[in-house]
């Protein structure tokens, strides 16, 4: 991999998918696996935290702990300034802020697997991005393939409704993979100046900020009442679904770049249909698992 001057961040990698592919695939796969299990932790969590408290802390805690082993590992943060700031502000707000808001309000409605599959769709929407920005000529072959998806996350979407999730729910949980490709887009150009624990820890640290108010003013209408329990999930997420995945996921994205990267979002579904049934005994309608297997099918195919 080529070396690029970076001003006060120091010679950094250009991510080449090539070099260290094998590891960094592995890397987010388990990042995928935490995460789908950190969808039932969130689903318990919030009724004794609330929808908006509860992912304010987790990630102004896991932030704390990046940074802790950032400064460890890469030495004294290279602070952004002017456009790069932005960015990185643009980035938490999306990925963070926004995500974390459609995430934390589908699962009020709808089922923890339901909500994994639906996060699950992020190429989906990757792709489209990339066809109408790039004006990409895409074949007859990626149409169909997006069409196939699509028609996944109706299938989803049906199932959901059946006594466990509502329409309602499962429309606020497609704002999740349209919010997650713009953090992607944004946070690839950032990993070119910044290392990638240090970008994660500042990064989480503004979207963790971000959600703050949004979780104070939730708390005085509805106080939260945490228990011993609701802490030990905190704790899980806090640690391994920000601070732990974050450091795998930066890591890489700093080698795969977004495209790759999100491939793997197509494993979500089934991660957390799974841990869904193991932990907290969540029914596997049929019409889910075709629903997930059509959109595997349609976003690999195209």
């Amino acid at each position: 991999m080529a070396l690029e001057a970076t001003g006060g961040s120091g010679a950094r990698r250009v991510p080449t998918p090539a070099a260290g592919a094998g590891v960094s695939d592995g890397l987010v796969l388990l990042t995928y696996v935490i995460w789908s299990a950190n969808v039932v932790v969130t689903k318990v969590a919030i009724g004794a935290f609330g929808p908006l408290l509860f992912p304010a802390v987790r990630w102004i805690l896991g932030a704390v702990l990046l940074a802790a082993v950032a400064r460890w590992r890469e030495g004294p943060f290279a602070w952004p300034r002017g456009r790069e700031l932005g960015l990185m502000a643009l980035a938490a707000a999306s990925g963070i802020v926004g995500n974390q808001v459609t995430f934390t309000g589908a699962l009020r409605f709808s089922s923890a697997d339901n909500v994994s599959m639906l996060a699950g769709t992020a190429p989906l929407a990757i792709a489209g991005w990339l066809a109408i920005h790039n004006r990409q000529r895409l074949a007859p072959r990626v149409w169909a393939g997006l069409l196939v998806g699509l028609i996944g996350i109706v299938l989803v979407v049906v199932a959901g409704g059946r006594g466990r999730s509502t329409v309602v729910g499962d429309v606020i949980g497609l704002g999740m993979p349209v919010t997650w490709t713009v953090y992607l887009l944004v946070l690839a150009p950032l990993l070119r100046r910044h290392r990638p624990l240090s970008l994660a820890a500042m990064v989480s640290l503004l979207g963790g900020v971000g959600l703050l108010p949004f979780g104070l003013a939730q708390s005085v209408v509805a106080p939260p009442h945490p228990t011993w329990g609701a802490a030990g999930l905190l704790a899980y997420s806090a640690v391994a679904a920000v601070a732990v995945a974050g450091w795998l996921y930066y890591a890489g994205l700093d080698r795969l770049g977004p495209t790759r990267t999100a491939v793997y979002g197509y494993t979500q579904p089934f991660f957390g249909v799974v841990f869904a049934a193991l932990l907290i005994g969540e029914p596997i309608q049929p019409l889910q698992l075709l629903g997930g297997l059509v959109i595997t099918v349609g976003i690999v195919a195209g």
